[in-house]
């Protein structure tokens, strides 16, 4: 493993001068930067471990919603009771990544800025419109998460500016909204999604106000089925799951990889949607879970 030099900065500005730097990279948890070096496929001039910066950790509630900073931990989100009252796809899909190990080492940031098209957290982030909160040690920007990911192992964030993810904001969802997870894999927690998909469903007197569908491991990016939430909000109802199921594969484009063909792929998106549609629509004007 080739000699890098390592940094351990106590705040935002200081963190975001060192990641300026040519071949610098971040770490917090270490569970896929570690692993990349040891087998080679990066070589780093240097490491700057941001486990120190106090101001990128924990979850704070406000008026507006839910602030997750960009260290808070796999394990506490999953566990998380704010977060569950708020998104609960996202306390689902932190509990089906990985193992319980990885879980309590795994931070919120880097699921996120690894730019994976399977990564657990983030349909569940998606569908709770989700803005990404960018700092650069001079200032902040707002993003949508959605606008966040440029392709495989590619964001938004720009290198030259030494910018990191501070933070991820939720907005409040609407009342009596319901939520539902599916991840499809050879043994689920442990191993890389086959596909994963979240559906948030709003209902106002019976009638479906508002619909959100994400999607992972379908696409070189994780993906919102917006054909599909356009005809479930114009119609107000879903009579026909299989037609919104086939709707959303629509915005799909899977490839065959080692964990499973196109085709399988196409299949289980398929079988997810009906599965979480049929459920969510049972659920009908339950309250945020």
């Amino acid at each position: 493993m080739r000699e890098f030099n390592y940094y351990e900065p106590k705040a935002i500005s200081e963190a975001c001068g060192l990641l300026r730097a040519e071949g610098a990279k971040v770490i917090a948890g270490g569970t896929d930067l570690i692993v990349q070096i040891k087998r080679g496929v990066l070589k780093p001039a240097s490491v700057i471990n941001i486990k120190s910066v106090e101001e990128l950790s924990g979850i704070t509630a406000s008026d507006e919603g839910l602030t997750i900073g960009a260290l808070t931990k796999i394990s506490k989100i999953a566990a998380s009771s704010d977060i569950l009252g708020h998104n609960r796809a996202i306390c689902v899909g932190a509990d089906n990544i990985g193992t319980p190990q990885v879980r309590s080492l795994a931070t919120i940031g880097g699921n996120i800025c690894n730019s994976s098209p399977c990564a657990d957290t983030v349909p569940g982030l998606l569908v709770a419109d989700a803005v990404a909160i960018i700092a650069d040690g001079t200032g902040e920007r707002r993003m949508p998460l959605a606008d966040f990911f440029r392709g495989p192992g590619k964001n938004a964030l720009d290198k030259e500016k030494g910018e990191l993810l501070k933070a991820i904001f939720l907005p409040k969802l609407p009342e009596n909204t319901t939520q539902g997870f599916y991840k499809a894999g050879p043994r689920k927690a442990a191993d890389i999604a086959v596909i994963n998909m979240a559906i948030s469903l709003s209902f106002k007197n019976g009638i479906c106000t508002r619909a959100r569908i994400a999607m992972g491991s379908v696409a070189p990016v994780p993906k919102r089925a917006y054909d599909a939430e356009n005809a479930i909000e114009s119609s107000g109802t879903i009579r026909d799951f299989d037609e919104i199921a086939e709707l959303i594969t629509r915005a799909a484009s899977p490839i065959d990889d080692v964990r499973g063909s196109a085709k399988y792929r196409l299949h289980m998106l398929r079988v997810a949607a009906a599965e979480l549609l049929e459920e969510l629509c049972n659920r009908g004007e339950g309250k945020n879970d």
